[in-house]
């Protein structure tokens, strides 16, 4: 894989953050999906609010993904020139 599909894959593993209710468990993906499948279930504002704090982790997560990956390739690319 080249160095942006990775930070693109690994962005997407935002949805399989666990939401803890009072009484069951669900994932951010689940529940989005939910939200948008369901007719007149919540607010659409709320809707809209909850998909757009996804995005902006999934970006988040991307972009931490990318600048690692970036950080450890340099590293890697020092330390073998320092090599005898």
């Amino acid at each position: 894989m080249s160095s942006t599909r990775i930070p693109i894959v690994a962005s997407f593993a935002v949805y399989l953050v666990p939401l803890a209710g009072p009484h069951a468990v669900w994932l951010l993906g689940e529940t989005l999906v939910q939200e948008l499948t369901r007719p007149g279930g919540r607010d659409p504002r709320w809707i809209t609010a909850d998909v757009g704090l996804a995005l902006a982790a999934q970006v988040a997560l991307g972009a931490l993904v990318a600048w690692s990956m970036r950080a450890r390739m340099r590293s890697w690319s020092g330390w073998q020139s320092r090599r005898p």
